[in-house]
C-alpha cells in the first residue's frame, strides 16, 4: 500500500493520469466531444491505499461517466474532505438511473435493460470491491433524466 497524496495537488489529479484518460480517448474508445472537470478541496489528506487499484476504480467511474454522458455534456470528478476520510465523487450530464435499477448497479453481470455497450457488467462489482477491501464505501446517487454521481470514501491513513 502507498500513500495517496493529498495536499499537494491529489494524485489523481496528476499530470500522468489525465494523460492516461486523455489517450484512452483519442484511441478512439472514449473519443466525444465533452466538458471533463477535476477539483480537490482544500485540506484534503492523504489515504494509506493500493494505488494501483483505487487508479482501476477511478478509471472505471470516469470510463463510464463518459460512456453514458452524451457529447456535449459534463464530468465532473471531485475530492473533498471528511472528518473519516476523503470522498471522491465522479458526476455526469447522462440519462441517469431509473429507480428500479438503483438497488442492482453493483451486482456481477448485471445491467440496465436500456444499456446496449457492449461490456461484462463487472467493473461496478469489482470497483465496489476494491474499495471494500480499503474499508471505504462506494455508493450510486442518481435520477433518470438527470445524470449520476458515484462516491466513494476511504478512511485516513
Amino acid at each position: 500500500m502507498r500513500r495517496f497524496r493529498g495536499s499537494a495537488g491529489c494524485s489523481f489529479r496528476s499530470t500522468r493520469m489525465r494523460c492516461a484518460w486523455t489517450s484512452s480517448r483519442r484511441g478512439g474508445r472514449w473519443w466525444k466531444p465533452l466538458r471533463l472537470t477535476w477539483s480537490c478541496e482544500a485540506g484534503v489528506r492523504d489515504v494509506l491505499v493500493d494505488r494501483s487499484r483505487v487508479f482501476q476504480v477511478l478509471t472505471n467511474l470516469v470510463g463510464n461517466a463518459i460512456k453514458f454522458t452524451p457529447p456535449e455534456g459534463h464530468v465532473q470528478v471531485t475530492a473533498r474532505a471528511r472528518p473519516e476520510g476523503v470522498c471522491l465523487a465522479v458526476q455526469d450530464s447522462g440519462p441517469g438511473i431509473s429507480r428500479t435499477s438503483l438497488p442492482h448497479v453493483f451486482d456481477p453481470f448485471w445491467q440496465a435493460a436500456t444499456s446496449s455497450r457492449g461490456s461484462a457488467g463487472l467493473g461496478l462489482a469489482i470497483a465496489k470491491g476494491i474499495i471494500d477491501s480499503h474499508g471505504g464505501r462506494l455508493w450510486v446517487e442518481s435520477e433518470e433524466g438527470r445524470g449520476s454521481t458515484f462516491l466513494f470514501t476511504l478512511p485516513l491513513a
